[in-house]
């Protein structure tokens, strides 16, 4: 179990760059920008409390299970790393590791992120911020390898991904977090819409599967073309609608008819608005309700999304 984090602690982490700083440090994180980096090494911003932040505590508490979890996996034997020991390097003085663990003297990264973010990992391979964090491990530990082990918190899968050492990369990073901290130990502040130097990150495969037959092909594009016609009926659908509404303001009910056949009938009525049980606000209201839910069945979920979109 991990000790509470002390004042001492956090102005450890904050002395020099770390390898969950070094993505926002590269501005390829979403969760701090080089500028807010900044600021928190300089003593001009108070380190966040994620004591109560639900990803951080998922992680926390699930660590050790990810540990057994590798170990199951590899049938060796995971050691935590102490993290009240930072791992320095003298060719980096401006940065320091704080392994999660290690396995046979490779480091490794434990990872549990939201399920859907897993997911898209085990299909696309490790995001950008993962891969930069343990490109910045390998730098400081100075290993040629290490694990990054990604775990779903529902289905308690594990994706277990070794990470080598890139030293084209690991070069043009290490010379950016230099010039960081060396414009941090001038007082020099990156903007806040500074944009650094674009540094193309490596990448894992994923286990997504490409399927190319004339038959898969032509049942994709039929899907696709019954889209279209139902997004573009159900617009026409809507713009209808809304013209029978200004038709209807001749009365709250009426038909329209061609010649004798009657086509549609309306009817326009004012309702109230419903009254709906709000169940979060009963349960942080009262816990113990809690115990009135059950889970349901298990089931499958299969979507089908259109790429076109997206380029």
């Amino acid at each position: 179990m991990r000790r509470p984090k002390t004042k001492e602690w956090l102005a450890e982490q904050v002395r020099t760059i770390g390898s969950s700083t070094a993505p926002k440090v590269l501005g390829k994180s979403k969760f701090g920008s080089p500028r807010q980096v900044a600021e928190l090494m300089l003593g001009q911003r108070e380190p966040p409390d994620l004591s109560q932040n639900k990803d951080v505590r998922r992680g926390i508490i699930l660590e050790p299970i990810g540990r057994q979890l590798v170990q199951e996996a590899t049938g060796q034997r995971v050691q935590l790393h102490p993290q009240d020991k930072f791992v320095y390097n003298r060719v980096f003085p401006f940065a320091h590791a704080l392994p999660d663990a290690w396995m046979d003297g490779k480091s490794v990264q434990i990872k549990w992120p939201r399920p859907a973010k897993f997911q898209e990992m085990r299909m696309a391979g490790l995001n950008e911020e993962y891969m930069i964090s343990a490109q910045h491990e390998l730098a400081i530990t100075a290993q040629d390898q290490m694990w990054c082990a990604v775990g779903c918190c529902i289905t308690m899968d594990i994706l277990l991904v070794p990470i080598k050492y890139d030293e084209k990369f690991v070069t043009e990073m290490m010379l950016t977090e230099q010039e960081f901290a060396e414009n941090i130990q001038k007082g020099i502040l990156p903007a806040e819409d500074a944009k650094p130097r674009e540094i193309e990150v490596p990448t894992t495969p994923g286990k997504m599967r490409y399927v190319s037959t004339k038959e898969a092909v032509a049942i994709a594009k039929a899907h696709l073309e019954a889209s279209q016609l139902a997004a573009e009926a159900k617009e026409l659908a809507d713009n209808a609608r809304d013209r029978l509404k200004i038709i209807a303001d001749i009365g709250h009910a009426f038909e329209i008819q061609d010649g004798q056949d009657s086509l549609v009938r309306c009817h326009r009525i004012a309702m109230g608005g419903k009254t709906i049980f709000d169940h979060e606000k009963a349960v942080r209201d009262d816990p113990e309700l809690k115990r009135y839910y059950r889970t349901g069945d298990p089931y499958e979920v299969f979507r089908v999304y259109d790429m076109r979109r997206n380029t």
